[in-house]
């Protein structure tokens, strides 16, 4: 059986910036909905990135995805992380 997580090299992910402005000012696609989009998933991105070395990968994208979608669907940021960690860790 294949198992990409035995495949993973090591990757230093890029840094991003502290605010979601990535776009330039005069790109068509710099819409106050974009800005706020991304301004929301900003945290959910960063608690990804942190975790990759603890978890991996796949993991921890999976984890900002999920707190990504439950943010979407209302969840307040701590309480989207803590119910996506219930899944996984022991409380």
């Amino acid at each position: 059986m294949h198992n990409r997580r035995l495949e993973q090299k090591p990757i230093t992910p890029a840094s991003l910036p502290q605010q979601a402005h990535w776009f330039s000012p005069n790109h068509y696609q710099n819409t106050y909905q974009a800005q706020r989009t991304l301004a929301a998933a900003l945290p959910a991105i960063h608690y990804g990135i942190d975790g990759v070395p603890m978890v991996g990968y796949e993991h921890a994208l999976t984890e900002a995805v999920s707190i990504g979608y439950l943010l979407g669907q209302g969840y307040d940021y701590q309480t989207a992380v803590n119910t996506v960690q219930s899944w996984w860790r022991p409380s």
